[in-house]
């Protein structure tokens, strides 16, 4: 099997796409026939996240792509764009909140139960209670 990745014949820069083929007479000419407009085939396998043509030597070279947004650092280890610590902890707390939001609605069959048959809303208004300040949390941060 042949690897072929496609990369911009302006920028170098390389396209998510691949191409692998069986390795017969034709296949730079199948390569070149599955080509993207604006872009030429290049046999191997490359990241397309951290590398990309020398469009002037046609070598495949390091490269670092725009930087999504300022809350993201370069990991030069992994060569990606990861959040940078603050913005991590405060993903990784979000979603902590929002996984405990909704375990205390989904326990909340039992309370309405209890609250329909009792005639006593006291835990599901505590539960709800619960659910409002963590709502508040996420609004905060």
């Amino acid at each position: 099997m042949k690897h072929f990745h496609y990369y911009d014949e302006r920028t170098g820069v390389l396209h998510g796409d691949t191409l692998a083929i069986n390795a017969n007479a034709g296949h730079k000419e199948a390569a070149a026939a599955n080509c993207p407009p604006g872009h030429k085939p290049i046999e191997g396998h490359f990241d397309p996240l951290s590398q990309r043509v020398d469009v002037a030597t046609g070598q495949v070279i390091d490269y670092q792509p725009e930087q999504p947004s300022n809350d993201h650092e370069w990991d030069a280890q992994v060569k990606r764009w990861r959040l940078n610590p603050e913005m991590a902890a405060a993903a990784e707390a979000r979603r902590t909140t929002l996984a405990k939001i909704r375990e205390l609605e989904a326990g909340q069959a039992r309370a309405v139960r209890e609250a329909v048959l009792t005639g006593d809303p006291t835990r599901l208004a505590a539960i709800e209670a619960q659910i409002a300040e963590l709502r508040r949390q996420l609004v905060a941060t």
